[in-house]
């Protein structure tokens, strides 16, 4: 335990889930990592360590973006079924989905970064932001997926 502090962990909740048993199982993938991490932080596991697991929660969340990508990608070229009035619906919402990847791709390597030059009791709130990107990306961001997979 880093300080006397714990750091902040992710319980699953039915709410990460959009409903697509492939990106439902890559959410829960990557909240056992997070919270892997923040056990890690809690301990004050030495870097090298800390830094392969921040490269496996990062290729982890590429991936996932990826696979989030393709899918949403099949449905907007009619691969998966799905009634053409949900896909003209969700286009806009897909498109937008698709573009914020990079974004949130970005967020999560700048919170790494934080963690990783940070040290002492500090590095206990950037965990909290780590919690909070992954909250944000599976229930606010996500929730357009959930509607969309929803009317599948």
């Amino acid at each position: 335990m880093l300080f006397g502090f714990v750091a902040s962990m992710i319980e699953w909740r039915d709410a990460f889930s959009v409903g697509n048993k492939l990106l439902d199982v890559q959410h829960q993938q990557l909240v056992e990592i997070i919270n892997q991490i923040s056990t890690g932080l809690s301990a004050s596991e030495e870097a090298t360590v800390r830094q392969a697991r921040f490269r496996v929660l990062l290729d982890a969340t590429e991936k996932h973006f990826e696979t989030e990508n393709r899918v949403l990608a099949e449905i907007l070229a009619g691969a998966r079924r799905t009634s053409s009035a949900a896909r003209i619906l969700s286009k806009t919402a897909i498109e937008t989905h698709i573009q914020a990847h990079s974004k949130a791709l970005t967020q999560l390597r700048l919170i790494v970064e934080k963690i990783e030059r940070t040290c002492g009791s500090e590095v206990l709130g950037h965990t909290e932001e780590l919690v909070a990107w992954f909250v944000d990306h599976s229930v606010k961001h996500d929730a357009d997926l959930k509607a969309v997979f929803q009317a599948m």
